[in-house]
């Protein structure tokens, strides 16, 4: 009994063993030696014995060993269907490289590990397909005059490429994408780029921080091409870096802000300036706070590493306020540090009684190049020809609010001519600057006399001037006929 229950598992063994051994798959074709175009359709057959499962379909390259695994080409091919149709060359959508003699195909099953076969040669992977390749890029700055690896956020920068298509076979119509932080910004539409032809051409883009720049052939994959690797350039070394724009100097023309005289007119100056890189539209505003806006300049370029002068004249109120100044108020530039933007002055005006004020009116011609006549040295101007004289004076400040300007000629013999008289105001600089224009209609030497003195204000509060002697300047001038020139007839 024992002999026969032994001999009957063995029979059994031999029996199961037999079954698994009659499970098999063969691959038909490619079976090697085959030249296969890449992209093109070709029929992988294989006949499956005694096994109704699944099959998988891989690629390798070089060889059948798990190092040389180039991809899987299908999964879940039901074994009875005998055939599946692969775009050759193909593997998860995107081309493998061409190879001439070296590429495999192993079918096996899904889910028995022992089912297995391979083609007996290696084929050939061909390919038809285009190559466009990004050969490079670079960035010229926004003045079009150098080639920045560094640029500013907001600086116009224009973005260059260059791209061949390095294969044998044409490409059609595609676009060229530039890509910030991943995302396409804009595209160039490419009409055609034949085999072995170059293109080049270039993107206009606002400049931001943070983000990788390349420039990417085909952005919207719609070329097959041999190698997808090579469509995209970026230099690493390009950086967008941000500008620190600040403060270099601030000035209050009346020295301790919280004694200054309340009702006067003082200047301020702010010394605007930028590091790092260029910097355009920095908008710079002085606010009275809980009050009127004073200043709202706008700096149209401010170069690396220079300065720009902002000055205003305010005049202070008695009591207390504040005056705040501001570099870019609404961030509209992106900074490496927005700490040092604001310059604020807590200004105190102390009451005084204008009438006891000290005030010094300061006037001063300009020079002026005149031809002197020949016998009397005496600069001289042309009859009924406009003549202008410019000045500069100093000193309107508190309550002098205003200045007239008054202009005469008194001639040699007494005549008096009055030029004009004009009322500056209101006064928006600490130098108030003039100008006289005067047409003569008389001939001779004559002096003329420019007098600046306090406007209506500050007479009706009772300021004086400290020191009227220089608040005037005269011009001796001597006043010609035109010369006239005869023409003889011919």
């Amino acid at each position: 009994m024992k002999v026969c229950k032994r001999t009957l598992i063995i029979v059994g063994i031999l029996v199961l063993s037999g079954g698994l051994s009659a499970q098999s798959v063969e691959l038909l074709s490619p079976n090697g030696g085959e030249v296969l175009n890449i992209g093109e359709p070709v029929t992988i057959t294989w006949n499956a014995t005694d096994y109704t499962g699944e099959l998988r379909i891989l690629l390798f390259r070089g060889g059948i060993e798990a190092a040389h695994r180039v991809g899987l080409i299908a999964d879940g091919i039901p074994a009875s269907s005998g055939s599946f149709t692969w775009s050759a060359g193909m593997i998860s959508g995107a081309p493998v490289s061409p190879g001439t003699n070296c590429f495999y195909l192993r079918i096996r099953a899904a889910s028995a590990g022992g089912i297995v076969d391979h083609n007996d040669a290696p084929f050939t992977l061909h390919s038809t397909a285009p190559n466009i390749r990004c050969e490079k890029m670079f960035a010229i700055g926004w003045d079009h005059t150098f080639l920045p690896r560094t640029f500013g956020a907001g600086d116009m920068v224009t973005i260059k490429y260059h791209l061949v298509n390095d294969s044998s076979y044409p490409a059609g119509a595609f676009n060229v994408g530039l890509r910030v932080g991943g995302a396409i910004v804009a595209r160039n539409p490419v009409a055609e780029l034949v085999n072995g032809a170059e293109a080049s051409g270039e993107f206009a883009w606002t400049a931001t921080c943070g983000s990788t720049v390349e420039v990417v052939a085909d952005c919207d994959n719609a070329i097959t091409e041999v190698n997808e690797s090579d469509n995209s350039w970026t230099d690493p070394g390009l950086a967008c870096s941000q500008p620190n724009l600040s403060f270099f100097r601030t000035s209050f023309s009346g020295g301790d802000p919280t004694t200054a005289a309340a009702n006067v007119n003082y200047q301020f100056t702010a010394v605007v300036h930028v590091d790092t890189v260029d910097c355009r539209d920095v908008r710079v505003t002085a606010r009275v706070t809980g009050g009127a806006m004073i200043v709202d300049e706008t700096i149209p370029v401010l170069s690396q590493y220079d300065n720009t002068t902002i000055q205003f004249i305010w005049q202070v109120p008695a009591g207390a306020s504040q005056v705040v100044v501001t570099i870019d108020p609404d961030n509209t530039i992106s900074e490496s540090n927005e700490g040092d933007n604001v310059w604020t002055i807590d200004l105190n005006g102390v009451v005084h009684d204008p009438a006891t004020d000290h005030y010094d009116l300061s006037l001063r011609l300009d020079t002026i190049k005149l031809t002197p006549a020949s016998s009397t040295k005496i600069p001289q101007i042309v009859k009924n020809r406009s003549f202008t004289m410019t000045g500069k004076i100093r000193g309107a400040t508190g309550a002098i609010r205003s200045v007239i300007v008054k202009a005469q000629a008194r001639y040699k013999d007494g005549i008096i001519v009055r030029i004009s008289q004009q009322t500056i105001s209101p006064i928006t600089s600490l130098v108030v600057p003039f100008s006289v224009t005067w047409n003569p209609t008389r001939t001779g030497v004559a002096t003329i006399l420019i007098t600046a003195s306090p406007g209506a204000h500050a007479t009706a509060v009772g300021v004086v001037d400290a020191n009227p002697e220089n608040n005037q300047a005269s011009l001796k001038v001597n006043v010609v006929k035109p010369v006239t020139t005869l023409r003889l007839k011919r």
